[in-house]
């Protein structure tokens, strides 16, 4: 995450459930310009052997693009019903 903000909180977004979900996500985050810390859950010694109970990854960005963050989830996740 970037220096500029040291005192800034950062919070936790969503959790992911897959890549293709967590590529989709922070693609969209990056193109607008919002920066997020991602903490993923998988082990690659692990790989194709089980799914893990969390998710994929958690997300995170700071506190004060957590609106504009939510926003964006949330046209994914809707994009992504329409779709279904």
């Amino acid at each position: 995450m970037e220096e500029k903000r040291p005192n800034e909180k950062i919070v936790k977004l969503c959790s992911t459930i897959d890549l293709v979900e967590y590529t989709i996500l922070t693609d969209a985050l990056a193109k607008s310009g919002i920066q997020c810390l991602e903490t993923p859950h998988v082990d690659s010694a692990y790989d194709d052997l089980y799914v893990p109970s969390k998710g994929y990854a958690d997300v995170y960005v700071f506190e004060s693009e957590l609106e504009e963050a939510g926003k964006i989830l949330l046209q994914i996740k809707t994009s992504d019903e329409e779709k279904a």
